[in-house]
């Protein structure tokens, strides 16, 4: 690809050519690694199994150098976090039943509970995600928690506040916790929603409801069904959850694993029939930088609804479960003068809340985090580092050095950044 010296903003493009290259197939751990150090290419992310890679720019030759203080000054380590929100899902359309052992009888009675909030807060306070994700950061089970559907550096306010702030306000409000502490507990990386007792009181008045509207003692515990994965190493991790709910509210519900022999039979029984009670670990990530792109997903007519068993000729199923979340939303997404961007912000958290918090309609769980080692000869900050559209693949503005800038550069450039921005 070449320049374009006509376009609009030319001045601002300051590399003349880009060659792409391809790559396919099972190329190695070390692939791009010495493509680089071949002046093939310029920068390469450093894969943790490439230990030739690792030994020479982490470790270095006397093995003094760490992850923190890299031996190669090159080598710039950051935090990554994807903006991909993992979270529950209920079924409140179940109609196929494909997979399941279950008698018609306990199918039946779990279809009412699912629309019961009190239960549904239950099971979000109940289940103890760390069991879980310790499949994926074994030394440090929550380094991958998320409390909150939208993600921070989506969307800021005309005052550059993140969105995720406004949604901590409206936390600290309705549940009288001071505003100081919030953000330490709701933050990624812990677990804001684990709380047995909170779990226990809404299983109690969600079974006193159900009762009186004609379920009997003899439908409890509810069986809830969850496909798991057919990943043979993953399934002890979805059991260890299983053990660990059912062992502390089993008088009320029954998580029951539903484990696929295969992919075929996982993508027919979840994918294709959704043939399940609660799905976990859906995901979903940003079209575009507003917190519409999220919410939007389950409102009235959403994107995701369907995967909830709210297909689009159930109107009023639609309503019964999403009504009180979607007039938040929609009151949020009528904002749209650019004056009022700090009041649609406001509008939007208090419809996050209510989505998570007052309806557990989604429980949110985990998104992917960790350390990325980069070596490349692109300045930092000169690059578009959106995760939504097409943002990455824009050059304009890119600066190419002629050697990797240094870790210590590197931080001198951030911190005359951030007094530009403060400023």
């Amino acid at each position: 690809m070449v320049r374009n010296p006509c376009n609009w903003d030319a001045e601002h493009v300051y590399i003349e050519e880009i060659e792409w290259m391809f790559a396919g197939g099972d190329l190695g751990t070390d692939y791009y690694r010495k493509l680089y150090e071949a002046g093939e290419i310029d920068g390469f992310r450093l894969k943790e199994d490439d230990a030739s890679g690792v030994e020479f720019y982490i470790y270095g030759s006397d093995g003094t150098g760490t992850y923190d203080a890299p031996a190669r000054a090159e080598a710039v380590v950051r935090g990554s976090v994807s903006p991909y929100t993992y979270h529950n899902i209920w079924n409140y359309g179940r109609d196929s039943f494909i997979g399941s052992e279950l008698t018609e009888e306990q199918h039946t009675a779990t279809q009412t509970p699912i629309y019961n909030a009190d239960f549904r807060l239950a099971y979000m306070f109940g289940y103890d995600r760390s069991q879980m994700l310790g499949f994926y950061t074994p030394d440090n089970p929550l380094q991958w928690a998320r409390n909150t559907y939208s993600p921070r550096e989506l969307a800021a306010d005309s005052n550059g506040r993140d969105y995720v702030e406004y949604v901590y306000d409206v936390i600290s409000e309705k549940e009288g916790i001071p505003r100081e502490d919030v953000n330490a507990m709701y933050e990624d990386g812990v677990d804001a929603l684990y709380n047995s007792t909170l779990a226990t009181s809404h299983f109690a008045a969600a079974k006193a409801t159900l009762i009186a509207e004609g379920l009997s003692e003899s439908d409890f515990p509810i069986q809830v069904e969850m496909v798991t994965s057919y990943n043979a190493e993953k399934i002890p991790f979805y059991v260890a959850v299983a053990d660990k709910f059912n062992s502390e509210f089993g008088e009320y519900m029954e998580l029951v694993l539903v484990i696929p022999a295969n992919a075929d039979e996982y993508s027919l029984w979840k994918s294709q029939n959704k043939s399940y009670d609660m799905w976990d670990q859906m995901g979903w990530g940003p079209d575009y930088q507003d917190p519409k792109t999220y919410l939007n997903t389950y409102a009235i007519s959403g994107d995701m609804i369907s995967y909830a068993g709210l297909g689009e000729d159930e109107v009023d199923i639609q309503n019964s479960v999403l009504g009180d979340f979607d007039v938040l939303f929609q009151e949020a997404a009528d904002i749209t003068d650019s004056l009022d961007l700090n009041e649609r912000m406001r509008k939007f958290a208090e419809a996050e809340y209510q989505l998570i918090f007052v309806d557990a309609i989604i429980y949110p769980y985990f998104s992917p985090r960790g350390d990325d080692v980069f070596i490349s000869r692109v300045k930092p900050f000169s690059i578009n580092s959106v995760n939504y559209g097409l943002g990455k693949y824009k050059y304009k503005g890119m600066i190419v050095l002629e050697e990797a800038i240094t870790a210590e550069e590197r931080a001198t450039l951030e911190a005359e950044l951030e007094a530009e921005r403060n400023a």
